[in-house]
């Protein structure tokens, strides 16, 4: 059970932005909130959120490349350090 705090933690984060992602969407896509979309506010929210997601790749990938280089030169450091 040592991975369940880090699930809930993954899933609280998911839906946090997708909450984000939406409400950024829904607000830049949709001017007259009504019953249903039209074609256009359809494209719209599909396009946003796509490039919602892919910034959020991207940001996601370079913070994890800063953690995994700032580790291993703090190994590295470490390692120095001990010879």
């Amino acid at each position: 059970m040592s991975g369940q705090p880090e699930t809930i933690l993954n899933q609280v984060y998911v839906q946090l932005m997708v909450q984000s992602m939406t409400e950024c969407c829904f607000d830049v896509c949709v001017a007259k909130p009504g019953n249903q979309l039209d074609s256009k506010e359809a494209r719209c929210l599909a396009m946003c959120q796509d490039r919602y997601q892919e910034a959020y790749e991207r940001t996601f990938q370079r913070q994890l490349k800063k953690v995994t280089d700032s580790a291993d030169a703090q190994m590295n450091k470490q390692q120095f350090n001990s010879e």
